[in-house]
């Protein structure tokens, strides 16, 4: 009976044993769960497995859309900010040209500037002189170049009679003391001017018909450039830009000569909401 009762004490304090040692390891047991990711469970708990479900991170075609578009927007953005660090440095680099100068000085620069802008417009005729429906537009000296020839741009009648070609001729209105403005049309270009007066408004606009008028510059502007590529043609020494005004929905650049000149004529192209050209618009637009 004592060896029954001295083992049932044995065994008890064996269990009890065990019991203190599980306890004192808890905290360590814990310890060990954290670090290896594993949940805490409480006494008697089994581990089960668990399946964790990741989202997926690959991008759908949508988001790789959007992801793209802000690019190139941004990418456009960029360009912008460039072409008006562009313009704002040749406007400065200009001023810093002419500070100091005497007035003689400055005919001097203008007359060099106006014949070597009229020389490469020269040469530029010369390359398409074979090319009837070509004109080369020398906004700078007011010129108008066909099959190597030069004439006024303001004196349109005179191009139209060279060639032979059919001119609509028009009285667009009357001045207060009763002059006609005549509006002379040639396929898709146009001037109108008053009866007597020297200057006019020239009128540009793209092709719609094979015969129409296909324009170049000594600036390297034709009839379908983009607004940005006109911005950076005229931004430089003959030409100012003179603000950007909306009208009928269309977006107007507009242009001075940069320096005072023996004429005031302006220069604008007008562009539409998609950025395509519409028309140029070339003389003493304070008339109209």
């Amino acid at each position: 009976m004592d060896g029954v009762k001295l083992g049932y004490t044995a065994d008890r304090l064996n269990k009890n044993h065990m019991k203190n040692i599980i306890k004192n390891l808890q905290p360590l047991i814990c310890l060990l769960g954290l670090a290896l990711g594993m949940p805490l469970l409480g006494w008697g708990q089994t581990l089960a497995p668990t399946v964790s479900l990741k989202s997926s991170t690959t991008p759908t075609l949508l988001e790789e859309k959007q992801r793209l578009e802000l690019e190139r927007l941004q990418l456009e953005n960029d360009k912008l900010k460039l072409e008006m660090e562009k313009q704002k440095f040749e406007m400065e680099k200009a001023k810093r040209q002419n500070t100091g100068l005497s007035n003689e000085d400055k005919i001097k620069i203008i007359e060099n500037e106006k014949l070597e802008i009229s020389k490469k417009a020269e040469n530029l005729a010369g390359a398409n002189k074979d090319k009837e429906n070509i004109l080369i537009l020398d906004f700078v000296n007011s010129e108008i170049w066909n099959d190597g020839i030069r004439y006024s741009i303001h004196e349109l009648q005179d191009l139209a009679e060279d060639h032979h070609w059919n001119v609509i001729r028009r009285i667009d209105q009357k001045s207060s003391s009763g002059d006609p403005r005549y509006l002379s049309r040639i396929k898709n270009i146009s001037l109108l001017k008053y009866a007597g007066q020297k200057r006019g408004i020239l009128t540009v606009r793209p092709p719609v018909k094979n015969e129409d008028f296909q324009m170049l510059t000594p600036e390297g502007a034709t009839l379908q450039s983009s607004i940005g590529e006109i911005r950076n043609s005229y931004n430089n020494k003959y030409f100012s830009y003179d603000g950007e005004e909306k009208r009928d929905d269309l977006k107007i650049l507009k242009y001075v000569h940069r320096v005072e000149w023996s004429f005031s004529d302006r220069l604008e192209y007008a562009f539409d909401k998609e950025g395509k050209l519409v028309n140029i618009r070339y003389g003493v637009l304070d008339e109209h």
